[in-house]
């Protein structure tokens, strides 16, 4: 793999959409919390590894102040 290839890999971005935040029922406050997000960049080289997807739904939770139940990771 030749050096420009590698940084194309590495810039690739993901979005966290879908995003089932646990308001309970609460739906003005579901409408104000962001149904897509650019995915952080310290996650975005393990986005599609199981494993990490409950450290992404933490970081979810300390950053918007509300559970989750869910959401899917996309290349974006």
């Amino acid at each position: 793999m030749n050096k420009n290839m590698a940084t194309i890999l590495k810039a690739e971005q993901y979005n966290i959409v879908n995003i089932k935040w646990d308001t309970d029922g609460d739906e003005e406050l579901f409408a104000s919390l962001p149904q897509e997000i650019d995915l952080p960049l310290q996650f975005a080289s393990v986005a599609e590894n199981e494993d990490y997807l409950d450290e992404i739904s933490d970081w979810l939770s300390d950053e918007y102040g509300y559970c989750n139940n869910g959401f899917s990771v996309q290349v974006r």
